[in-house]
């Protein structure tokens, strides 16, 4: 599975251009520090058993993840949200963890990308 949808990136960048990779590589800080946030959220519902809040809350990670090109999160978050749809918290915590690792990697491949460092595969 892909981590990151170059394409989307490559929009990304088009809508930035004004702004330089600065704005960009800014804007996916604020991504990731929010989407951790979001993941952290979603440990709490586990652990409470809280499947209707871990689900919206995935649900709204999927969606942002997808806005900015993460799309194996998105997978990962749609997993989660099915789960916890289905009322089962059971298991999520190593999704989680799985998650986050994910996250850092995510956002190190998209970074790079706007900084220049590699190149997105055509």
């Amino acid at each position: 599975m892909r981590i990151v949808d170059y394409d989307v990136l490559r929009e990304l960048a088009g809508v930035g251009t004004d702004s330089g990779c600065g704005f960009m590589t800014e804007l996916m800080d604020r991504f990731a520090s929010d989407a951790r946030g979001t993941l952290e959220r979603m440990r709490a519902c586990a652990r409470a058993g809280d499947s209707p809040r871990l689900a919206r809350e995935a649900h709204r990670l999927k969606g942002s993840s997808a806005t900015v090109g993460a799309v194996a999160l998105a997978s990962e978050c749609l997993e989660m949200e099915r789960c916890a749809r289905a009322g089962s918290c059971a298991g999520i915590e190593a999704k989680l963890d799985a998650a986050l690792t994910l996250l850092d990697t995510t956002h190190s491949h998209i970074t790079q990308f706007f900084r220049g460092k590699i190149a997105a595969p055509a």
